[in-house]
């Protein structure tokens, strides 16, 4: 079979385990953590989190994070609008991605949780027209980068 169908084949299923996840009946911090889960045994996300926004203040707030010996937090870590690139994303609107965390000036880096030589990907998540959750990832393999930017979601 063709790689960019198996390619495919993999997207789709791992969006199959996502919807199930998203429609069981566990409460929303245990299903946005088995989305995590799903997309670093699935895609090769090696380090993520949610964030969600707090509507009182126009924030965001880390809701879970996924990373190589860190599954919570320990204290809230909240992110203003504007505030480093979690803020530009919910300022802006629109997805962020960054070739190398290092170089990105933006970048606070707050909870240790992303290689600074490897790719970023932010992306606002949008409920009836407002930006309600924010995702971010960074992929152990360069192809996440390429996806991105095939799928047109490079702004």
């Amino acid at each position: 079979m063709p790689e960019r169908i198996q390619l495919i084949e993999a997207e789709l299923d791992t969006l199959y385990l996502i919807s199930q996840v998203l429609n069981s009946t566990h409460d929303l911090h245990a299903k946005l953590q088995a989305v995590l889960e799903i997309l670093h045994k699935r895609s090769g996300m090696c380090s993520g989190m949610i964030t969600l926004k707090e509507i009182e203040n126009n924030s965001m707030i880390v809701s879970v994070v996924h990373s190589e010996g860190i599954d919570k937090l320990n204290q809230p870590v909240r992110y203003n609008s504007g505030e480093g690139l979690m803020g530009a994303i919910l300022h802006e609107g629109s997805t962020i991605v960054v070739e190398k965390v290092s170089e990105e000036p933006r970048f606070l880096g707050r909870l240790g949780l992303y290689d600074p030589e490897l790719p970023f990907i932010g992306s606002p998540i949008y409920i009836e027209e407002m930006v309600t959750l924010l995702g971010y990832w960074q992929h152990n393999r360069i192809t996440a980068f390429f996806w991105v930017k095939e799928h047109d979601l490079w702004r």
